[in-house]
């Protein structure tokens, strides 16, 4: 059986954080020996979650969350250690497929971009053909509202969307072309959706 997503990624987005946790819920179908992988921008270098592997970036702001189900796991996870108060952003992706030997901890810590617009990656090579390289990305303008749109470097195919964006694609397939608006706080997500959707 090869790889596959046990449902499209996700992402999620809160303008704070809860006395330092958040929610996610579990994808459904997830099932045992799927690998479970979150990524999460929350403002803290010891960001966990209870029964997953944390590999923090290297400034601290988040990083990648990942376990193998195994059907002990509950219908969400709550994702400690972030700044209380901060917006959260990130994204769950459940694989299938995948080999219970698989090792996400010879990952190179997460890397980072700071204020910069662009995120230098080192280049990757592949052991096998089939084999996938899942590339998550996602960031808070100044942590207090959503962040510049995020284009995944060329050759990926970029599966996780939120609210806003799918109200976008609607209304771009339904023939809408233009769209007047006077933003406030609780539009930001719509408004970093236009500029992400071409």
């Amino acid at each position: 059986m090869g790889l596959a997503y046990r449902a499209t990624p996700a992402t999620f987005q809160s303008s704070g954080a809860s006395g330092g946790s958040y929610p996610v819920t579990k994808q459904t179908g997830t099932a045992a020996g799927d690998w479970i992988f979150i990524y999460v921008f929350g403002g803290t270098g010891s960001v966990a979650c209870t029964g997953f592997t944390a590999k923090p970036d290297g400034a601290h702001y988040g990083g990648l969350l990942y376990r193998l189900a195994d059907g002990t796991e509950g219908s969400s996870f709550t994702i400690t250690g972030l700044s209380a108060g901060n917006s959260v952003a990130g994204v769950i992706a459940t694989v299938s497929g995948a080999q219970s030997t698989l090792d996400p901890s010879s990952l190179n810590t997460p890397d980072y971009a700071n204020n910069s617009a662009t995120l230098p990656v080192s280049s990757i090579t592949l052991a096998n053909s089939g084999d996938w390289v899942l590339w998550f990305g996602t960031n808070e303008n100044g942590f207090s509202a959503p962040g510049y749109a995020i284009t995944p470097p060329s050759g990926f195919t970029s599966r996780a969307t939120n609210g806003a964006q799918a109200l976008i694609r609607t209304l771009v397939d339904a023939g809408v072309r233009t769209c007047f608006t006077n933003p406030g706080t609780s539009e930001m997500h719509f408004v970093a959706a236009l500029d992400a959707v071409p």
